[in-house]
């Protein structure tokens, strides 16, 4: 019996965790507009907005409220490198920084899309 409560709060705290997450992670709304809807690029985004903003978190993580939107800055240079790596290509992309500029304020804040 004990087991079974312990199972049942552990399910629980991870629905919630996931519930957090879940709206840390995917700020896209779905437009279902009919015909040939991606649904799941209209929830979590473009594979380029996703890897910024997961790279925006990181980033805030360790260097607060320095992120900018500079081309070739710090936080360019960051979601660059997180690319390359991941990729395992040696060239960067270049609408990388087309989402950064979409994507971030002037004061360096994550703006959220719609």
């Amino acid at each position: 019996m004990a087991q079974l409560k312990a199972l049942t709060e552990y399910a629980r705290l991870m629905a919630q965790e996931f519930e957090m997450w879940s709206l840390l992670n995917t700020p896209f709304p779905i437009k279902d507009r009919g015909g040939n809807t991606n649904i799941v690029t209209q929830w979590h985004g473009t594979p380029s907005e996703r890897l910024v903003i997961g790279a925006y978190h990181i980033y805030d993580d360790f260097r607060p409220a320095e992120a900018r939107k500079t081309e070739d800055g710090s936080f360019h240079r960051f979601v660059n490198q997180v690319f390359l790596y991941s990729t395992g290509t040696r060239k960067g992309q270049s609408s990388l920084y087309i989402q950064i500029k979409r994507l971030l304020g002037r004061n360096g804040a994550l703006k959220i899309p719609k």
